[in-house]
C-alpha cells in the first residue's frame, strides 16, 4: 500500500521517469484496474492509502520496489513501509508477476492524478468531537482456549501460501459422516484416519482451470445437493483463463477480462466412492474484470 504523507521517502527522481506517451498511460490503467483498484483509488482510503500525489511524495524506484514486495521493505526495516503497514494492517501482495515495464505504465497512469488541495469544512456547529466512541470497555471473561494441532493439510506449492485451505464441511450420509476439506489450488480432500484423500481434482477435470494469481482464484467452493445420495449431485465454482468459452454474463469491451468464474453441475456416479467418478454441466460462466472478490461460497439455503 502506497502513503501519501511520509516523510522517509528518498528524493524523486526527475519526473522523465513516468511516461506520457497515452498508450503507455492506457496500459498502466488496465494494469491498476486488474492488480490495484481492490485496495486503492485516487479519492479516499479503503483498504489502502489515496494514491493520488504519491509519485511527488516517493521515488519512482522506491514505488517500484513497494510495488513489487512491500513486506520486503517492512522486513529490512525500512520506516515508511512499516508505518504503511502499522496503519492499514493489512499487508499488501507482492506483485512478482509484474514486469519492469508493466511497473512503469502502472506508476505513469498514478503520476497522473495529482494531490487534491483540502476543502476545509466547519465542523464548529457540530459540536464536541467524540473520542472514545466505546467509552465502557468489554470485561474479560476468565476463561482460556487451549488450541491443539489436529491435521496439517499437505503442501501444494513451494512458496507462500503453501496451502490455500479455504473451507471444510462434514457430509453426512447413511454410512456415516465424511469429512470434506477444499485445497484452492485444485484438490478437494476427504479426510479419513489422519490422512488427506483426494477425492477430485479440479485441475485434472477442468484444463483451462487456473489457481493463480491467487488471492480468492483457483476451486472458489462447492455445494452437495440436499439429496446428494440419491441423485449423486454437486455444484462447484472455479476460475479458468479468460476467452476459455463465450461468457454468460459480460460486459463492454473496453473493460479488460482477468479471469472467468464458472459454476457446474457435476453427476458424481457412485456417491459413496472414496474418489469421484464424475460427469459435468456448465451452468454459468461470467467475465470477471479483476481476480479478486470473484465468485466465492456457494450454499443451498440451510
Amino acid at each position: 500500500m502506497l502513503h501519501d504523507n511520509c516523510r522517509h521517502c528518498p528524493t524523486k527522481k526527475p519526473a522523465s521517469t513516468y511516461s506520457v506517451n497515452k498508450t503507455v498511460i492506457a496500459q498502466g490503467d488496465a494494469l491498476f484496474q486488474k492488480n490495484c483498484s481492490d485496495c486503492h483509488n485516487f479519492k479516499t482510503r479503503g483498504i489502502g492509502p489515496d494514491l493520488s500525489g504519491v509519485t511527488a511524495d516517493a521515488s519512482y524506484a522506491y514505488l517500484s520496489k513497494f510495488i513489487s514486495n512491500s513486506q520486503a521493505l517492512v522486513k529490512a526495516g525500512d520506516k515508511r513501509a512499516a508505518a504503511i503497514f502499522a496503519e492499514y494492517k493489512v499487508p499488501m501482495p507482492s506483485h512478482p508477476q509484474l514486469k519492469p515495464t508493466d511497473i512503469n505504465a502502472i506508476l505513469s497512469f498514478i503520476n497522473t492524478y495529482k494531490k487534491q488541495a483540502e476543502v476545509y469544512v466547519n465542523t464548529a456547529a457540530l459540536g464536541i468531537p467524540v473520542t472514545d466512541p466505546m467509552p465502557a470497555k468489554i470485561a474479560k471473561s476468565g476463561l482460556t482456549l487451549k488450541l491443539q494441532e489436529w491435521l496439517t493439510a499437505p503442501k501444494t506449492s513451494t512458496k507462500n501460501p503453501s496451502t490455500r485451505i479455504t473451507q471444510t464441511f462434514v457430509l453426512k450420509g447413511p454410512k456415516g459422516n465424511r469429512m470434506l476439506m477444499l485445497e484452492m489450488r485444485g484438490k478437494l480432500y476427504e479426510i479419513k484416519d489422519g490422512r488427506f484423500n483426494t477425492i477430485m481434482d479440479m485441475a485434472q477435470l477442468k484444463p483451462n482451470f487456473i489457481p493463480e494469481p491467487g488471492l480468492a482464484s483457483g476451486w472458489g467452493s462447492f455445494a452437495f445437493h440436499p439429496e446428494f445420495y440419491k441423485n449423486g449431485l454437486l455444484y462447484t465454482t472455479h476460475t479458468e483463463k479468460k476467452g476459455s468459452a463465450p461468457a454468460d454474463y459480460t460486459y463492454a469491451d473496453s473493460i479488460p477480462v482477468a479471469l472467468q468464474w464458472v459454476v457446474n453441475e457435476w453427476k458424481i456416479n457412485d456417491p459413496n466412492a472414496t474418489v469421484f467418478d464424475a460427469t459435468p454441466r456448465e451452468m454459468l460462466r461470467v467475465n470477471m474484470p479483476s481476480p479478486i472478490h470473484g465468485m466465492q461460497q456457494i450454499i443451498f439455503n440451510p
